[in-house]
């Protein structure tokens, strides 16, 4: 649609793409010149229902009247609105209502278009979203089943070690007759110095203290006898003496430590303490009292006195008894040790000689001694 000086043309073919086949559309162009390529100009008549896609156009020109289809109108003709002619502004308006609606519905449609787009996009980012999900909580399911597949085969590893370690500890037990073990998992110490003892390892003053406090003391006992043997080092000879007395064989320890006393003329402070001690054991307390004199001549520490003091509580004599342990604590003894070793001494003295040391003791310090109450 454009506007020349005096008048208005209008494009017949978007006429026709605006009213279609709607009649009383076209009826707002009757009376309307038409500028025709082939016929030349000429007056709509007429508006009249043709075909399913077309109207009749009639229109009057100078070689006579034609009707043409409004499809051929609109390829073939301008309209041409002359100054002053009232019919314009109905076009006008049905043009701008018609072209209003088809931009309505362009513009509708690709508002719909776009939304379309959106929702597919937001659907395809949906799909991806839920696929990688899927994906992850998949992985997700793999490390997991590899994680406790992982854990399974770790705990049954442990499992097998640990039933192999058990029978190899009750080996080892067996093979060093090992005797009322309260703990026999293969996490006690004990199964590590068993292990290095089968290994011909040398043991040490640690993995003997682990075996004593656990009651070994036969396997303690073989161990410093094979290392005396090697050695001929006293040392060993009174660990082997302290570890008979303690597994209840202190007639062997007398034998032994007498003979290797006598044979190779050992003396050493350790060795008569112990086989002083041994002898007390078996109730000869005059032998037990010279071997911790001897001691006492070699070296002086807390360990004869200990033996002296556990002597005279037996024979009948808790002053001097006293005064030994007196001494142990002063050559380094331990408070709580001394009155253990004290406490052991009475019980192993007669009942009677129990009743007047006890009194005795009490007598003197009825505070530090309040223990001996036990033994009135």
């Amino acid at each position: 649609m454009e506007s020349t000086e005096g008048h208005l043309v209008l494009d017949a073919q978007r006429l026709h793409e605006l009213f279609g086949v709607s009649t009383n559309a076209w009826q707002s162009v009757v009376g309307l010149e038409v500028d025709h390529r082939a016929f030349g100009l000429g007056k709509i008549q007429e508006i009249r229902e043709g075909g399913p896609s077309n109207l009749r156009v009639e229109i009057t020109f100078s070689i006579g009247t034609k009707t043409l289809s409004s499809a051929n109108l609109g390829k073939e003709s301008l309209l041409v609105v002359r100054s002053g002619k009232n019919v314009a502004p109905q076009i006008l308006s049905e043009l701008m209502t018609r072209e209003g609606l088809i931009e309505h519905k362009r513009q509708t449609a690709i508002e719909r278009e776009k939304a379309a787009e959106l929702e597919r996009q937001r659907a395809d980012e949906e799909r991806l979203a839920a696929e990688e999900l899927v994906l992850k909580l998949e992985k997700q399911k793999r490390e997991e089943a590899i994680r406790l597949e992982s854990a399974r085969r770790e705990r049954t590893r442990r499992e097998e070690e640990e039933a192999a370690s058990r029978r190899e500890f009750e080996e080892l037990r067996h093979s060093y007759d090992i005797r009322d073990l309260k703990d026999e998992r293969p996490t006690n110490p004990l199964f590590g110095v068993l292990l290095k003892r089968r290994a011909g390892e040398q043991l040490r003053k640690q993995d003997i203290d682990i075996v004593r406090k656990q009651g070994q003391y036969r396997f303690a006992a073989d161990w410093h006898r094979e290392q005396f043997r090697q050695s001929g080092k006293p040392g060993f000879l009174a660990a082997l003496g302290s570890d008979l007395r303690n597994c209840g064989k202190s007639r062997e320890a007398v034998g032994l430590i007498r003979r290797e006393i006598q044979d190779k003329g050992i003396k050493n402070a350790s060795v008569f303490t112990n086989f002083g001690a041994a002898l007390a054991d078996e109730g000869e307390l005059q032998d037990a009292e010279m071997w911790a004199l001897k001691a006492l001549q070699l070296e002086v520490s807390f360990y004869p006195h200990n033996l002296l003091g556990r002597v005279y509580f037996r024979n009948g004599d808790p002053q001097r008894g006293e005064d030994h342990f007196n001494l142990a604590l002063q050559f380094g003894a331990e408070p709580a040790k001394l009155q253990s070793t004290m406490e052991n001494a009475m019980e192993e003295t007669e009942v009677a000689q129990r009743t007047l040391n006890a009194a005795y003791l009490l007598k003197l310090d009825p505070i530090k001694y309040g223990w001996a109450k036990q033994f009135i």
